[in-house]
């Protein structure tokens, strides 16, 4: 596979520029799901901070987490696990039989043994039916906030126990586009994570980077408020030449992949 590196200075071939403001930003679009069809199903999900159950709840809640245990199917871990610091040791694991999320702080005493894991978030999403082929590379843990796709839709669940009322469900300022633009030329939108945490959202639709400061999360209802606009410039030789393009982010880096074999790093 072949790479090209596209530069960042101010000059021919610059690929992304920083806006002042978010007036030059444009109305999203694609085939996406209305809006009040995710808000429901977040609303008929289960988001469970365990330290705040109450006693009546309490045995029928972790007799659902017994059975969550038993039936592990998958454990995911921090992107940036090794990178940072021991604050983000924290997994998520999903069962299968089950259709529902735990998460689990990884405590380490000061002799270095592990301790009893106990998990302190548990979380189950409608629908759910057959989520199994859709756990795959996409599914994203940093900072204790998971990003998957489900459905043709971007599920943003906040696993810090620090949130204030019933749901976990994070919606970003910006509405994600979860399926290629109608020409199939540009591919969906592409979210990632910063090592610091701050989450970064591409739109190849609109050609735009969007990022969201992990310290302007919000602890409860509302969206999560986007801190910086980027335009994406597509570079002059490539215009009009490709017939697919998508993008990953990895690190600080945006890989911009064309026509499936050539890759731009930004």
């Amino acid at each position: 596979m072949s790479s090209e590196k596209i530069e960042t200075q101010n000059n021919d071939t610059t690929s992304i520029e920083i806006l002042d403001d978010k007036d030059d930003t444009r109305e999203l679009k694609g085939n996406m799901q209305e809006p009040e069809y995710e808000i429901e199903n977040q609303e008929k999900s289960i988001y469970r901070i365990l330290k705040e159950i109450p006693e009546k709840e309490k045995d029928d809640l972790w007799n659902e987490i017994k059975y969550h245990k038993k039936s592990i199917y998958r454990i995911f871990v921090p992107q940036y696990m090794n990178d940072t610091s021991s604050n983000d040791d924290y997994v998520v694991t999903y069962s299968y039989d089950h259709d529902s999320f735990l998460g689990w702080p990884i405590n380490i005493d000061e002799k270095n043994k592990l301790n009893e894991l106990q998990p302190d978030v548990y979380v189950k999403l409608v629908p759910l039916n057959n989520l199994l082929p859709y756990l795959d590379d996409f599914v994203l843990l940093s900072k204790k906030i998971m990003s998957l796709y489900l459905y043709c839709k971007h599920w943003l669940i906040d696993f810090n126990n620090d949130r204030t009322g019933d749901t976990g469900f994070l919606e970003l300022e910006n509405i994600v586009n979860c399926v290629d633009s109608d020409n199939g030329h540009d591919g969906r939108d592409t979210i990632g994570f910063l090592p610091n945490g701050d989450l970064i959202q591409v739109s190849l639709i609109n050609k735009k980077i969007y990022k969201y400061c992990l310290e302007n999360k919000p602890k409860n209802k509302g969206s999560w408020k986007c801190s910086q606009i980027y335009n994406l410039k597509i570079p002059k030789s490539l215009r009009g030449q490709y017939t697919k393009l998508h993008s990953s982010i990895c690190q600080e880096k945006l890989f911009l992949i064309v026509n499936d074999h050539k890759t731009l790093i930004i």
